[in-house]
């Protein structure tokens, strides 16, 4: 093993490379795995290629020296390059420096990551390299260095024509969010195959419209919301004129029954046939695409779209087909019963193959632009193929032949299409496999996971957002409650006992006007607003429903009041605290309790003061009203400790006349009086 020349934190000062003595190593081993790496920094578009060079010898090197059995001090140097090194020195750092950095230090944490499982070797080491793998630390560059990387990578893709919608929901769901824009369309632009990305649709989806993807926004996609059960019905076939083949669900009478189908080379004389307990494929498509029912009749399809999909199946060895467009019953009650375990189908499919026009149309190479392609495809957008990703146990993806543009080729997820490791693929790679992977394996663990799964996701129909919702977290929505929406959130409320605190800080009408979840948004799977706070968590009663937290508080007083300025355009919302702000004696303000007292602030009506049952806690219960803009108040350490109070939103009958001011005074004494009679208790006990 050669000598590792450079000591990794000092590389970014790429004006002093030539003090370190630069030199190619001489190692045949790091001479080839130099080879493999060298695709994954694309060279026209490096400034700095004697830099790229020497970064790219350096990993080399240490695959090389893990691969023999040890180790390198990764802690260190991920503390020297980041704290002493590119933090320290961010004015004189470009983006590529940074990038490159990035994908050195994602590199050394997989090398450093085989090491240590395959080892056992210090549980610590492993969780802070697990850490920075996670977090794809630093998650935060600096925005002078990236900004117009940013600007460049968005206007890029209008150019290219990818709707800036999908585009940005995409690197949402990456740690770096947007800083991950300029590798994701540098590595389109390094492929060659940049024109493939454009997002096109159908005529009657445009003439629906209006336009294309190039007036779509940011937050909004006008073709996400268009009903796609309208499409016409997609041909194979040359001719496009193929006649449908019907599929008689309505003749079987088996409400809780899986209906997969086939039929044998190209005879359709005897018509398709239910096959029962063989392995199947599931398809995953969207209805966009022209593969669901479209405008005919129920059931039928054409015959050249049913063999496309037949001969996929038989490519992976099964005989027997599940598609939602012939396998989901039209009949109420056994659709009902159908759309409730819609996710077992694709849970229990030997193989579920992903088609989306996108994706098909994208000719397969190696370089790994087929997996950003299918980050930025309609069907990676949609609400139902996110839950059919999450379950599926093996999944494929079509892909087009670069041989053969009428043939195409099946590619496993895991093994072909997303990254095997940061080393051997361009940082765009990386990052698509990441944000593909990071939904594949989640584990709803928390309302703030479920949302983040939600919001950058479309439906045809609102209420589908909240079956999705209640699925993933294994509940069985009942469709015919004319009150589901309501009842699901709800439900999904109480299953988690804690909650990030930011999702009280919403302009939205809330689902009740009293009780418990007086609180909670309409639609709390939208985004909630964000805070430059670190996550606050708020404990939820999982009996009621009621969100219980630490709170900075202060009483309104009347001199205030013009100042407070509603966060929300809706006219009930706006009007219910205009109502609330006409008796301020009775309000109170409450800043999440680990930040300065400014920006958002919770408008309240406190209620009364009660101590809890179970845990003989002292509670300051309210009302929630909504959430203001207002003035910046300024207390010194010993009045925030003093204002900082155990906060129930639960409304409580009002206590007489008592105002606010009264109300906090009273838990004081409450408070005062119930920790001293427990410290008297402790010192009796010990």
């Amino acid at each position: 093993m050669p000598e590792i020349f450079v000591p990794f934190g000092n590389f970014i000062f790429y004006d002093h490379l030539k003090a370190h003595q630069l030199r190619t190593c001489p190692n045949p081993p790091c001479r080839q795995r130099r080879l493999e790496i060298d695709r994954a920094l694309p060279v026209d578009v490096i400034v700095r290629k004697e830099f790229r060079d020497w970064v790219l010898t350096r990993i080399a090197c240490l695959i090389t020296y893990y691969e023999s059995g040890q180790r390198f001090a990764f802690r260190d140097q991920v503390e020297r390059l980041f704290s002493a090194g590119l933090d320290v020195f961010r004015p004189k750092v470009d983006v590529e420096v940074y990038e490159i950095a990035q994908w050195s230090l994602m590199a050394e944490a997989h090398l450093e990551l085989k090491y240590l499982q395959q080892t056992g070797e210090s549980p610590e080491e492993l969780e802070y390299v697990q850490y920075i793998i996670e977090k794809n630390y630093p998650s935060q560059p600096p925005y002078e260095t990236y900004r117009s990387a940013i600007e460049s990578a968005e206007e890029h893709a209008r150019q290219l024509g990818i709707c800036r919608n999908r585009l940005w929901n995409v690197v949402s769901g990456s740690p770096r969010a947007e800083f991950d824009l300029p590798a994701i369309l540098l590595a389109i632009h390094a492929s060659k195959r940049a024109k493939k990305f454009r997002h096109e649709e159908n005529l009657e989806r445009k003439a629906a419209v209006g336009h294309d993807h190039g007036d779509c926004t940011s937050d909004v996609c006008h073709f996400s919301s268009l009903d796609s059960t309208r499409v016409s019905q997609l041909h194979k076939c040359k001719r496009q004129d193929c006649k449908a083949i019907q599929f008689p669900l309505s003749a079987f009478n088996k409400p809780h029954a899986r209906f997969t189908w086939w039929s044998s080379g190209s005879s359709f004389s005897k018509g398709p046939k239910v096959i029962e307990g063989k392995d199947y494929v599931a398809i995953s498509h969207v209805w966009s695409d022209g593969t669901g029912g479209g405008v005919g009749v129920d059931h039928a399809v054409n015959r050249c779209l049913f063999e496309y999909f037949r001969d996929i199946s038989e490519e992976l060895g099964c005989k027997a087909l599940w598609w939602d467009t012939i396998s989901v019953p039209t009949e109420r009650k056994m659709r009902a019963a159908a759309l409730k375990k819609m996710h077992i189908n694709f849970q229990d499919a030997k193989f579920t193959v992903v088609h989306d026009n996108y994706t098909v149309n994208y000719p397969w190479t190696n370089d790994g632009t087929p997996c950003i392609a299918l980050a930025l495809s309609p069907w990676f957008s949609r609400g139902w193929t996110a839950l059919e990703l999450m379950v599926s146990r093996n999944v494929k993806v079509i892909f087009r032949d670069p041989l053969n543009k009428e043939g195409h080729v099946i590619k496993d997820l895991e093994t072909e299409v997303l990254a095997q490791h940061p080393a051997y693929c361009s940082r765009g790679h990386w990052i698509a496999s990441g944000i593909i992977r990071d939904l594949r394996n989640k584990n709803v663990k928390s309302l703030t996971s479920l949302s983040r799964i939600l919001k950058t996701r479309s439906t045809s129909w609102p209420r589908d957002r909240f079956v999705i919702a209640a699925l993933l977290t294994g509940m069985v929505p009942d469709g015919s409650d004319p009150n589901m929406q309501v009842t699901v959130t709800q439900d999904i409320v109480r299953r988690f006992p804690l909650i990030d605190a930011s999702f009280l800080l919403h302009g939205q009408p809330t689902i009740a006007d009293w009780g418990p979840f007086c609180w909670c948004p309409s639609n709390i799977f939208s985004e909630a607003p964000q805070t430059d706070s670190p996550v606050v968590e708020c404990a939820v009663d999982q009996g009621s429903g009621a969100v219980i937290g630490w709170f900075i508080c202060q009483h309104i007083a009347p001199t205030t009041v013009p100042s407070l300025q509603p966060l929300s355009s809706h006219l009930s919302v706006r009007w219910k605290i205009q109502a609330a702000l006409t008796d301020p004696q009775h309000c109170i303000l409450l800043w999440l309790h680990n930040i300065p007292v400014k920006g958002p602030a919770i408008l309240a009506r406190a209620s009364a003061v009660t101590v809890g049952r179970t845990y003989k806690e002292v509670y300051l219960d309210c009302y929630f009203i909504g959430v203001v803009y207002g003035p910046n108040y300024e207390f010194d350490h010993q009045d925030l400790v003093k204002k900082t109070l155990h906060v129930r939103f639960w409304p409580s009958m009002p206590a007489g006349n008592m105002t606010a001011a009264d109300l906090l005074d009273e838990y004081y004494t409450t408070s005062s009086n119930y920790c001293s009679k427990n410290t008297k208790k402790a010192i009796e006990e010990t």
